[in-house]
């Protein structure tokens, strides 16, 4: 069919124009914002979903393991403690199973490695996996990457939480309010002073290298005209920490399990359950025996008094007796716990010994717990031992025997002058009475 000239000259003129052209890439620039906005809105989304799944799995780990060393004793029971907390954060209905029991496991966990090996019979760490995964039939939904295939991200967590000591509690002074030290006192390598509150010294202590004086603020130090100078390394001693000083809320426990004759808590040397029930006054030889417990009964205000040169060895005592031992004594592979609250609920004369002096050796250590305060006087010799008081410790003069020692109080510590503190790491300090913290090791 001919066209008409008319209609010739306006199809030349309509192919020739560029009207409209921005409109067809305006099209195409429109798609690929579309496709970026969809990745950024999508990954946006994958990145939150993925931090709550790792909050949710930090918490049910901590959980699983606060569970089994505190509350339960039951991995199985802490495992339902774990999962509890899981479906607070995270509940089933709406984001399905992110974690079960099959996904919580007990083991043990190797620094110098980073690698977590499973034991079922190990309460020192746990892993924790979850998951928000098409095989769990709950992945991550996507949005706009849905118009070009995309439907949905999985999204893998683990969590591995772990049991630890932390140095100041296995050797040192550890105390909720002040520690407070004189003059001439010497702190070698490894040895830390730790204070919830603050920390005060005069000057003309020595702090070596690796020696730890930590607070929650160096702000909170209190020397001599604020002048670091006067205690030589101090400067490089400083630490910023804040604990809670979980002994304190299991001294009431460890102290009912020997009441009760029980061999939970105490040391290894102790071979028998049930106790020795005594009055104050009957005990001595012949009704102490070697490897038992001693249950100790004053009546009103009546002490329990040590003579000079008192040796008590291989044996837990626990009383309601104010507690006073005369010079001399020597405390080696014991327990004594009273739970007397007053003040000097545990009192010595000159020149305790507590520990045997081993030169670091494993064994032959003594603890003290206390519900009130312990004041030692003159002469005191710590060797691989540990005082925990409800209240305050006090070290008087010439503490120049502390060789391995940990003082943990409810309140204050205070240490007067001419006192050397020594540090000694390795098996000194395994019958210490402690509490586990955790952390976060992946």
């Amino acid at each position: 069919m001919m066209r008409s000239p008319r209609i010739q000259r306006l199809i030349r003129r309509l192919a020739t124009r560029e009207d409209g052209g921005i409109t067809i890439f305006g099209l195409f620039m429109f798609a690929c914002v579309l496709m970026v906005g969809g990745i950024a809105v999508d990954i946006s989304y994958l990145y939150s979903a993925r931090t709550q799944l790792q909050v949710t799995t930090d918490v049910a780990a901590h959980a699983a393991l606060h569970s089994v060393n505190f509350s339960s004793l039951d991995p199985a029971q802490a495992k339902i403690d774990a999962l509890t907390t899981v479906e607070a954060n995270m509940p089933k209905a709406r984001y399905g199973e992110v974690v079960t029991a099959q996904d919580i496991v007990f083991g043990n966990y190797d620094y110098a490695t980073r690698t977590f090996t499973p034991d079922a019979s190990s309460d020192d760490a746990v892993a924790v996996r979850g998951r928000r995964a098409r095989a769990a039939s709950n992945p991550v939904s996507t949005f706009l990457l849905r118009v070009v295939g995309i439907d949905y991200f999985d999204a893998i967590t683990q969590s591995v939480f772990v049991t630890y000591i932390p140095s100041c509690f296995r050797e040192g002074f550890v105390a909720n309010n002040t520690v407070d030290m004189q003059s001439n006192n010497v702190y070698t390598a490894g040895f830390c002073i730790h204070s919830n509150s603050h920390v005060e010294m005069n000057n003309d202590n020595s702090f070596a290298d690796n020696t730890v004086v930590s607070m929650p603020s160096d702000a909170d130090l209190v020397t001599p005209s604020s002048d670091l100078s006067g205690n030589p390394g101090l400067a490089g001693a400083l630490d910023e920490h804040a604990y809670k000083i979980g002994v304190l809320k299991m001294l009431p426990v460890w102290m009912n399990d020997f009441a009760a004759g029980n061999t939970t808590f105490t040391p290894d040397y102790i071979n028998a359950k049930g106790v020795i029930s005594l009055t104050a006054p009957q005990f001595k030889a012949p009704n102490i025996k070697k490897n038992r417990i001693h249950l100790v009964t004053c009546n009103g205000s009546q002490p329990l008094n040590f003579s000079s040169n008192t040796v008590i060895e291989d044996l837990v005592l626990i009383t309601n007796c104010q507690i006073h031992f005369a010079a001399d004594a020597l405390l080696r592979n014991s327990v004594i716990a009273t739970t007397h609250a007053g003040s000097k609920s545990v009192y010595a004369g000159a020149n305790i010994t507590i520990g045997e002096d081993d030169n670091c050796a494993a064994g032959g250590d003594s603890q003290i717990l206390t519900m009130g305060s312990v004041e030692l006087t003159a002469g005191v010799n710590i060797y691989g031992s540990q005082i925990i008081a409800q209240d305050d410790i006090y070290l008087t003069s010439n503490a120049v025997g502390i060789e391995g020692a940990s003082l943990i109080a409810g309140d204050q510590i205070s240490i007067t002058s001419n006192g050397s503190m020594g540090f000694c790491g390795g098996e000194s300090m395994t019958r210490n009475f402690e509490v586990d913290y955790f952390r976060l090791a992946y």
